[in-house]
């Protein structure tokens, strides 16, 4: 299950879920979008559906940074007002989003594999800036990731799209994964990812 796809405020609320390409969580994993492949132990490199448009938001997150999902807010008792969670980043005051903390435990705060997109999502609101990181000493391989998609985020979302494509339209050509895109065909949403797939060779 998707982190947020029942908060009616997240991009994973309404997507097409039977759109989807087969390959191997390993395959997944190797895009370089934060997808946790611990959550597949003991079949890494079984293929298996996973949704386009879920991929393509999962991307969005990691490397461009994106909004997604509501905030948590708590009541205050016999008071028209209600506390969310905030993160504090070099004296700067975040909120923080549902999908971003821990989905079994949200006061345990965020785990280390939502923090990339979480601060991502901050540094393209520009709420805070990779100085502010630096002084708050996050984890240093999320700093480093938050560091290259300052400079090449825009160059890896393509790359992840573009390595999509061509799953699509290997697959749909294909006898075993053919059936699966027939409803497709022809569609303006096929269309889309045919001509993303003409750069796969450029």
């Amino acid at each position: 299950m998707l982190p947020s796809m029942y908060d009616s405020e997240s991009r994973y609320h309404d997507m097409d879920y039977s759109f989807c390409v087969f390959v191997t969580p390993r395959q997944v994993q190797a895009l370089g979008i934060g997808f946790d492949i611990s959550d597949y132990q003991g079949c890494e490199d079984d293929v298996q559906p996973f949704v386009v448009d879920a991929l393509v938001e999962m991307a969005r997150e990691h490397l461009l940074g994106a909004k997604n999902g509501s905030c948590y807010r708590f009541p205050v008792e016999k008071a028209a007002c209600c506390v969310t969670l905030c993160l504090d980043i070099n004296g700067k005051l975040c909120r923080l989003q549902r999908e971003e903390l821990d989905g079994q435990n949200p006061l345990r705060g965020v785990p280390l594999a939502n923090q990339v997109k979480m601060f991502q999502r901050l540094l393209s609101e520009q709420r805070i800036s990779l100085d502010d990181l630096a002084v708050a000493d996050v984890d240093l391989g999320v700093y480093k990731e938050l560091c290259v998609n300052s400079t090449e985020g825009e160059d890896k979302w393509q790359e992840v799209l573009i390595k999509i494509a061509k799953w699509i339209v290997e697959q749909k050509s294909s006898k075993k994964w053919g059936k699966y895109f027939k409803a497709y065909i022809g569609t303006d949403k096929m269309e889309w990812w045919e001509e993303m797939s003409f750069d796969i060779d450029d």
